[in-house]
């Protein structure tokens, strides 16, 4: 119940900025997994949207989004695992959840996505915004989603600049990792620097993680806070005789 009162906590509405991001800390207590919905208010559906919670049942008969870009041959799927979540505005989609094993799933915006054709030899089709609950009511692990993606689903959806995602996945055995589908290619990244934000794609946003590092007036020593990742240590310094480098 900690995991899930600290993800839903980190959804919150600010002025002045759209940079909604999802971060996991491990703690002496336990991992604390929340993110931020920082819309700008400047349109009138950014403030009156309705937010909701939404509690869905375990092995409840889910029908495929009719969302009519391309989704129209997407699968209905039955639920294993209860979960919870919360959604902003009249379509009820979830912007993130957690189930009844641990595994929390955030949806942020990736307008570089290009989903999968869809499948007629068996695998099931989901549809883009279909993934959040399918993966929240289907699986008890990080492996488990790598695995069914790799091998038995197609995302699916076609061109629609408003409604394009990636998301992140945590489970509790501590495991991370970002889902996109760029050239409408599957990417699942490793993500142990714990953190993801909206666009560009996250290995992007693995490099940019140096861009700041040789600000200072000596020779940075990165390593209190570095990480391994899938490009090697994050941050670290990359070059010398940068100038300005890193200022805005």
């Amino acid at each position: 119940m900690k995991r899930l009162l600290c993800a839903v906590s980190g959804m919150l509405l600010t002025m002045g900025a759209e940079g909604c991001s999802y971060f996991a800390i491990d703690t002496p207590e336990g991992e604390i997994v929340g993110r931020t919905m920082e819309i700008d208010g400047s349109a009138p559906r950014d403030t009156e949207r309705p937010w909701f919670l939404v509690k869905t049942s375990k092995e409840t008969i889910f029908d495929h989004d009719p969302y009519e870009n391309g989704c129209d041959v997407a699968s209905n799927w039955k639920g294993k695992y209860s979960h919870f979540g919360l959604s902003w505005g009249p379509s009820k989609r979830l912007g993130e959840a957690i189930n009844t094993e641990g595994l929390s799933v955030q949806t942020h915006t990736l307008r570089l996505s290009q989903y999968q054709k869809p499948n007629t030899t068996g695998t099931t089709n989901i549809c883009f915004t279909d993934l959040l609950p399918y993966i929240a009511s289907s699986f008890a692990s990080v492996a488990e989603v790598s695995d069914a993606l790799k091998n038995d689903v197609s995302v699916i959806g076609v061109d629609d600049p408003s409604a394009y995602y990636h998301w992140a996945v945590t489970d509790k055995y501590h495991q991370a990792i970002v889902i996109e589908y760029v050239n409408g290619q599957l990417n699942i990244h490793n993500n142990t620097v714990r953190v993801m934000t909206n666009d560009p794609h996250f290995d992007f946003h693995l490099q940019n993680l140096n861009q700041y590092v040789w600000i200072g007036t000596s020779w940075s020593n990165q390593t209190a806070i570095s990480v391994d990742s899938e490009i090697g240590v994050v941050p670290k310094q990359i070059s010398h005789g940068i100038n300005l480098g890193g200022i805005p």
